[in-house]
């Protein structure tokens, strides 16, 4: 039962997250990689600022 709870959330995680950066990009596909990198920039900043362990910070490596 935790496992499907686990699994949901972090379903529901992705699925807001996804909305939100194509909302974002104003569902333009190439405004969509510089607003996931504000967001990450922002989580980033969050963890600086509450976390002890640095390693939740996420990494954006360009390709």
């Amino acid at each position: 039962m935790v496992h499907t709870t686990v699994v949901l959330t972090s379903l529901m995680f992705e699925q807001f997250l996804a909305s939100n950066v194509i909302e974002l990009s104003r569902f333009n596909a190439a405004g969509r990689k510089a607003s996931l990198s504000k967001i990450i920039e922002a989580y980033n900043c969050i963890i600086e600022i509450v976390e002890y362990d640095l390693s939740m910070k996420i990494e954006l490596v360009d390709k």
